[in-house]
């Protein structure tokens, strides 16, 4: 789900070379979620359609991203990932990036409001 968005973050780490500029950086972030061929958008479409099967939904008694009635290393891995996309950190990536998917921002809710989470702060 990341790769692309590493590719923008951390080129030169990858082996590619380093965008020319600025602006060349925030064109190719915004490139990654242009639906529905941009890498990141069909990812995320993906991972809506994947939550949608598994019977996830925003309610405390249905099943995690896994499956499972709690939340798994899937969930714990998954979502800080999510957090940082839609932070507005990323120059060119807006912050109602998660909207279109209504499951994966489902997921995003539901995770921060775990006593636990809320506790350390995501």
């Amino acid at each position: 789900l990341m790769m692309p968005m590493l590719l923008t973050v951390y080129p030169t780490r990858l082996g590619l070379p380093d965008f020319a500029s600025e602006d060349d950086l925030i064109a190719r972030r915004r490139s990654l979620f242009e639906a529905p061929q941009g890498p990141l958008a069909r990812r995320l479409l993906q991972l809506d359609a994947a939550l949608a099967r598994a019977g996830f939904g925003a309610a405390d008694s249905d099943p995690w991203a896994a499956g499972t009635p709690r939340p798994s290393i899937a969930d714990c891995a998954l979502v800080p990932r999510l957090v940082y996309l839609a932070s507005g950190e990323l120059k060119g990536v807006l912050q109602d990036v998660l909207e279109p998917y209504p499951k994966v921002a489902a997921l995003v809710a539901r995770f921060k409001r775990l006593p636990e989470v809320q506790e350390i702060g995501v």
